[in-house]
């Protein structure tokens, strides 16, 4: 049939698309009327269903440590770093750890076999969110049926389909994609991502990010982990040692709430040795200032009980760590500056006279 066009007719109309994209309008008079609308939590103060986050550090700076202790308090309930979790379901998306290390950390971190239905770990699969395509169908089909309350990606190079890390556009699609099944399931997502080479020194920890601007950009709240102190290594009894590092911990984006100081967390590993196989028995991750108040009082404790200046040796076994841990060390000097303990003699200490008990 020939064009209408050419036979000096009226062209037929066009068709109409059929609507695909149909956003839901706030009814802002309800939502002003009525109460406050507080940030639906899943961890207190930090993690927001609804949202998406990004934990930032370099290799080997402690970020799947991390997530692993997130993921395992997710499915135990509880709290995390002295905050309340609400118990839950988690899908974990790894692809950057073998089977041994995830089995084992998790192992570590408490994980029983009553809890791991909650967890849904897949490890080393080939996942490539962001595709358009199989991958993302198959996330939207196993959170559509299982109602995850946390999703973990480790790490945004090796589970996405990012090719190029500076492209902006690309990582704005793919946290599109990542906030809307945080939206659609009620959940929150937590990507794991690299810094960029030789960024020591830098003033601003957040501009170490590795690539475009947009992987901060995009996020509801940006973590950065990074080696606070070298790791220390203490021999408990035969082939038993505990591994001690100290990692910090930085706020570099919060749309909620005030942007806390940085934190000092304390990863501590027991690891036995048998026949040169080393074995990880536990992990425990731990803000540094609650380990330090603890340790505070059991110095204080120790020398208002005894009437003579006391060694750091026996300081140290009341508080249960090595007189070379770096938390004993810290909570020992700051005792000093602020003059409740005096310093008496090499390696002798006793407490302040405010702080002695009367005879």
């Amino acid at each position: 049939m020939a064009d209408p066009r050419f036979l000096g007719l009226p062209a037929p109309p066009a068709e109409t698309p059929a609507l695909s994209f149909s956003p839901e309008r706030l009814d802002l008079q309800s939502l002003l009327n009525g109460d406050y609308v507080d940030p639906d939590y899943l961890v207190d103060g930090l993690l927001v269903r609804g949202e998406t986050t990004l934990i930032s550090g370099d290799t080997g700076a402690g970020k799947t440590w991390v997530a692993h202790s997130l993921a395992v308090a997710v499915v135990n309930g509880g709290s995390w770093l002295d905050r309340r979790v609400k118990a839950g379901t988690v899908i974990y998306i790894d692809e950057e750890n073998p089977l041994h290390v995830v089995v084992g950390r998790l192992r570590a971190f408490g994980l029983d076999e009553h809890a791991a239905s909650r967890l849904h770990y897949f490890e080393r699969n080939g996942a490539r969110l962001g595709d358009g395509g199989q991958t993302d169908a198959w996330l939207r089909s196993y959170a559509e049926e299982h109602q995850p309350d946390l999703i973990l990606v480790d790490t945004a190079m090796a589970a996405t389909a990012i090719t190029e890390v500076n492209d902006n556009t690309a990582v704005v699609r793919l946290v599109g994609t990542l906030r809307e099944l945080a939206k659609t399931h009620n959940c929150a997502v937590v990507v794991l991502h690299h810094e960029r080479k030789n960024q020591h020194g830098r003033s601003n920890r957040s501009q170490a990010t590795m690539g475009a601007r947009q992987w901060i950009g995009q996020q509801d709240l940006h973590l950065i982990v990074w080696k606070a102190e070298n790791q220390q290594q203490e021999k408990l009894d035969g082939n038993t040692q505990t591994h001690e590092l100290v990692l910090g911990l930085s706020y570099g984006k919060l749309r909620h709430g005030v942007e806390p100081p940085d934190d000092r967390l304390v990863l501590r590993t027991v690891n036995e040795t048998d026949g040169g196989r080393t074995r990880l028995m536990s992990a425990e991750l731990s803000r540094d200032n609650e380990r330090r108040c603890q340790a505070a009082e059991s110095i204080l404790a120790a020398l208002r009980d005894s009437r003579q200046p006391v060694k750091t040796a026996a300081l140290a076994e009341a508080v249960g760590l090595p007189p070379q841990n770096s938390t004993f060390k810290r909570t020992l000097k700051r005792l000093c500056n602020e003059g409740q303990i005096e310093k008496r003699g090499q390696g002798l200490y006793q407490a302040a006279p405010s702080n002695e008990v009367p005879l």
